[in-house]
């Protein structure tokens, strides 16, 4: 452990929602403000200096500070196997990005600590605690908001949330001056009344573990899914096996038989009459095994040299066939279990390796091809369920990541394209990206009128009111007496 009066430095320019990292780091991470020693940030984190110390450490090793005399570890540049193995397979379902709420590197605390120098009516500690606050509304759930358990009664949690609520309370901060922090307060405050609502409330919290449970599976599935590098190693290390397995194999065909091996061997075999004083057996059993009129000259010592090495070669490449052929059966049953068990997502990663093991076998990797596809719908589902939740609270700029994730897994689903476009634009976030969801549902299928009308809404959203009006008269030119399109026609023309 470094000496207690030690203080962590903050590196320049580094991404911390980049790095490998999880909440306890993030925590600690922002208690580095290049002032407080490791006993302070030890005391205000409530851990010991040990923990501390060693956190601080893995943070200076991936270069996101400097901690005593530890340097960051130099960054692994890929291998050129890697990078090839990189190409062998490509799955639908991307893994979850980092803005989103289902990110499974939680945003709590990695904000920028100059953010508590801003000159406000408020202390340092409270500082602190509105941005901790405010950057893990996104990544924690309604439970540890409050800080209970997912098992706490009713009473708890309306205990634990004036608890906390008091501390962020738009209205103990009246008259003062507030800067940045005043929304982040009262987007707090908002939250965690949310949570009491839902929480408290047995159909609400009902439906709320529902989406827990599905965000939990999507998360999972979706590392499996789209670990790449983690699939690049494992197939290297396969690969190793494989030839290691063949070195093995090849070892024990060429080893010579056992000394009680040959003593058994030769108990069996009738006796050898003895051979007269002076005699060479040798020369007279190799001059009575060439017929007569054959030549007993050798071939020349190089082409021997070349027969025993192409042999060898062969050997060696047969026991590679043999071992790469029993690789690929055990991964071939590791798939065949999971589909039993009504698991595709780990079928799909099994069958994926043995694809890549066997490049050339056609059929296996049609297979891999439909079970990806039955891995990709499985994700699909969870995420569509987690959509229509979001959707269903408000929650309009998540509720359009998932339609847009469910969309991947269903490409060909203008349903869910539209339905993301149409969350983006309740939301007004992102209106460029809900433009070009509601473009793509359109090409899908132009016959719908909702579609129409989804684009014009997105068209309006960027101020392109001409366009927007013609998309409202193609709506109108399939279904006259939609009420929806004419609602919009009439709207369009008031405004216009």
């Amino acid at each position: 452990m470094q000496n207690p009066s030690s203080t962590p430095q903050l590196v320049a320019g580094v991404d911390m929602r980049s790095l490998p990292i999880g909440p306890e780091e993030a925590f600690v991470l922002t208690r580095v403000d290049g002032r407080s020693p490791l006993s302070e940030i030890a005391a205000s984190t409530g851990m010991t200096r040990e923990h501390v110390s060693e956190i601080l450490t893995r943070l200076a090793q991936l270069g996101a500070g400097v901690y005593g005399d530890v340097k960051p570890e130099p960054k692994a540049v890929p291998e050129r196997s890697e990078v090839q193995g990189a190409k062998l397979n490509h799955p639908v379902i991307e893994t979850v990005e980092e803005s989103s709420p289902a990110s499974s590197q939680p945003a709590a605390a990695l904000y920028d600590p100059s953010e508590l120098d801003e000159k406000v009516e408020l202390e340092l500690q409270r500082k602190r605690q509105i941005l901790d606050t405010f950057y893990r509304l996104d990544s924690a759930d309604y439970y540890e908001l409050l800080g209970v358990e997912r098992t706490a009664e009713k009473k708890a949690i309306k205990s634990a949330y004036y608890g906390v609520v008091s501390l962020f309370h738009p209205d103990k901060y009246f008259g003062k001056q507030l800067g940045s922090f005043k929304p982040k307060l009262e987007r707090i405050f908002q939250t965690l009344t949310e949570a009491h609502d839902t929480l408290t409330r047995k159909a609400t919290r009902q439906e709320y573990d529902s989406y827990l449970g599905s965000q939990a599976r999507t998360r999972a599935l979706d590392r499996m899914m789209a670990d790449e590098r983690q699939r690049v190693r494992e197939v290297n290390e396969v690969e190793r096996l494989i030839q290691q397995q063949a070195r093995v194999l090849e070892r024990a065909s060429a080893r010579p038989p056992s000394n009680e091996h040959k003593a058994s061997e030769g108990s069996n075999r009738p006796a050898r009459p003895s051979q007269p004083p002076g005699t060479n057996a040798t020369v007279r059993h190799k001059r009575s095994s060439v017929p007569p009129g054959t030549s007993s000259s050798r071939p020349p010592s190089g082409g021997i040299q070349e027969i025993v090495a192409d042999d060898v070669r062969r050997r060696y490449e047969d026991r590679l066939s043999q071992a790469r052929g029993t690789q690929i059966d055990h991964y071939r049953r590791a798939a065949e279990t999971a589909l039993a068990a009504n698991d595709p997502v780990a079928a799909a990663n099994s069958l994926r390796i043995a694809a890549g093991l066997a490049p050339e076998d056609a059929e296996l990797a049609a297979h891999f091809e439909q079970v990806q596809a039955q891995a990709n719908a499985t994700l699909a589902e969870s995420y569509l369920e987690q959509a229509q939740y979001e959707q269903r609270n408000g929650h309009y700029a998540e509720a359009a990541l998932s339609y847009e994730k469910a969309a991947r897994g269903r490409p060909d689903s203008y349903e869910l394209l539209e339905r993301a476009a149409h969350c983006l634009i309740e939301g007004a976030s992102n209106a460029p990206r809900a433009l070009e969801l509601a473009e793509r549902a359109v090409e899908l299928n132009g016959a719908r009128v909702d579609l129409r009308v989804t684009l014009a809404r997105a068209f309006l959203a960027l101020g392109k009111r001409d366009d927007a009006l013609s998309e409202i008269e193609r709506a109108l030119a399939i279904d006259s007496n939609d009420e929806t399109a004419l609602g919009w026609l009439q709207r369009l023309k008031r405004d216009g």
